[in-house]
């Protein structure tokens, strides 16, 4: 998740767990966790839930079983020449008697099968305990920014289920000449109604996942000389071949209902709570600049066994004014296995005072970085001159914001020698900063 306000915050109600070392492809089984808070059938993906480090089925061409994601059993190219490399994130959750699946796709081509029923999206079938099979389809079939369509079949089902999908970014459906940013959707299955009882612990499954591309206007047939179309499925293509959601039943073992970080002058501070723990050690609180490589800054003791909500701060005094981070949570049981927290991006750290930095590099030839620092938002003049105080450059001129402002310095049509430059800033209550410092442009 990424917030770039001086807020950054994450609400979960999702659990940490101990993390599943073990990746398959085409699992027989698949384990689906019990989740008490609610789930909003909307598409956005954002209940931390599905942020829950469990086991999950990544459909695409070219996807191997790694970490958690398992691949599929098999998969065809319907239409050639197919080449994207497009992957869709296929995971499950249940709250009482309601199977929840989420989706979570890359595709730069979201479009329909030409004119067909089929589209971007999934297909499942339910065996149903008392005999026959539930159908579920949630594809795009419509043009432009639409939302996606939602089918359960056979007609005396079609009220046990909904499911919302929604086009990520700028994208267009049904419209090769834009490169979509992919899509997210939810599907909520309600299982007592085919049947099943709160005793059951197993649903016969098969998942198939629809992926056209380069089809445009949604109206075109399906088999002309433009478009391509590749299915891959968990089970079988259209049943028979059936695998197996597992339901858990597990109580969450650490429970985390809130993880924020706000940005505070020269320093983050950051606070989380538990609503329960079970053999929790403690949580390593990790840090990156670029959102990919972490470094664990503490170490936070946890509380073990507890049912009871328990409170947690830490504040970074160790960061930059003008920096972006992100920071997760490793969150740490007695026998040492762990498991992540999702991220969240924090900017807007403030300077604590006023300041002038050095040009780097210096000497320079022909360009250079000058930086200045503000602790709130002032009118700002930065000018260069040569030593015999004529003006020879404004580099800016107007209202800047508390932070770190950068610029560079084109010195391509001065001589060598030795220049200055000079920023004056004036804040909202009056106060005047100057500050002036000397550079050497050597060619």
């Amino acid at each position: 998740m990424k917030l770039n306000t001086r807020l950054a915050s994450f609400f979960l109600v999702a659990i940490f767990a101990m993390v599943v070392k073990a990746q398959t492809a085409d699992p027989i089984n698949l384990p689906v966790y019990d989740n008490a808070s609610v789930i909003t059938v909307d598409g956005n993906l954002n209940e931390a839930a599905w942020g829950f480090p469990a086991k999950y089925i990544l459909l695409g061409k070219s996807t191997v079983a790694s970490g958690l994601a398992n691949t599929a059993t098999n998969g065809a190219t319907v239409k050639p020449a197919y080449t994207d490399s497009s992957q869709m994130e296929v995971r499950f959750l249940k709250s009482g008697l309601k199977l929840y699946v989420s989706l979570k796709s890359n595709d730069k081509q979201i479009c329909r099968f030409g004119d067909s029923w089929e589209g971007d999206g999934l297909f499942m079938k339910i065996v149903k305990p008392g005999g026959g099979e539930t159908e579920v389809k949630l594809m795009f079939n419509q043009a432009g920014n639409s939302p996606m369509k939602f089918e359960i079949s056979p007609a005396a089902d079609t009220t046990k289920g909904i499911g919302v999908g929604l086009v990520l970014g700028a994208g267009t459906v049904n419209d090769s000449a834009t490169v979509d940013a992919g899509f997210t959707a939810e599907i909520m299955v309600e299982l007592d109604k085919l049947g099943f009882t709160s005793g059951m612990d197993t649903a016969k499954v098969t998942v198939v996942m629809m992926e056209p591309d380069d089809y445009t206007g949604g109206n075109i047939q399906p088999w002309g000389a433009s478009g391509s179309f590749y299915k891959q499925w968990w089970g079988s293509e259209w049943g028979g071949t059936w695998r197996n959601l597992v339901f858990t039943n597990m109580p969450l073992p650490v429970e985390l209902t809130s993880f924020t970080a706000t940005a505070l002058t020269n320093a983050v501070e950051l606070q989380w709570s538990t609503a329960s723990e079970l053999n929790n050690k403690g949580f390593a609180v990790e840090r990156s600049v670029n959102g990919v490589d972490f470094a664990e800054v503490t170490f936070v003791d946890g509380r073990g066994t507890t049912t009871e909500l328990s409170q947690y701060s830490f504040v970074d005094n160790s960061v930059n004014a003008g920096q972006t981070y992100t920071y997760r949570l490793k969150q740490v049981d007695f026998d040492g296995t762990f498991a992540y927290s999702s991220s969240i991006e924090v900017s807007g750290v403030t300077p604590a005072q006023f300041e002038l930095s050095q040009n780097y590099p210096n000497p320079f030839n022909p360009t250079t970085s000058i930086s200045f620092s503000l602790p709130a938002e002032s009118r700002v003049s930065l000018r260069v001159f040569d030593v015999l105080g004529q003006e020879v450059s404004l580099l800016t001129e107007g209202v800047y914001t508390a932070g770190v402002h950068n610029f560079t310095f084109d010195a391509s049509a001065l001589t060598s020698g030795q220049y200055i430059y000079q920023i004056s800033a004036v804040d909202a209550m009056g106060k005047i900063m100057t500050a002036t410092k000397k550079m050497m442009l050597v060619k």
